[in-house]
């Protein structure tokens, strides 16, 4: 039993990052086509405070840690669009 609820955990953990992944891949791609349309600090905020998960977790496991790591992921993808962008078209950050 304890070995299903583990699983179920994870599975969750799972579809969590994938639905969260399907609504944000529209945000990077326009981050990256248009970043003159998103401001950073939003982004930036959220990676911080996904870090911030690291030093709360007691132990370093999927279910844990997976979706700080995604988040960590999808906005550093977000911000390099915005910021590359922006370097590219000499507009202030």
């Amino acid at each position: 039993m304890l070995q299903y609820l583990v699983f179920a955990g994870a599975l969750a953990v799972l579809f969590s990052i994938a639905s969260d992944a399907l609504g944000g891949l529209p945000t990077i791609v326009k981050a990256w086509k248009y970043p003159e349309t998103e401001y950073w600090s939003g982004y930036a905020g959220a990676m911080v405070s996904a870090a911030t998960a690291f030093f709360a977790a007691k132990s370093y496991t999927f279910t844990t840690i997976a979706f700080p790591i995604y988040l960590i992921i999808a906005c550093g993808a977000i911000l390099a669009g915005i910021f590359r962008g922006k370097l590219r078209r000499g507009a202030s950050v």
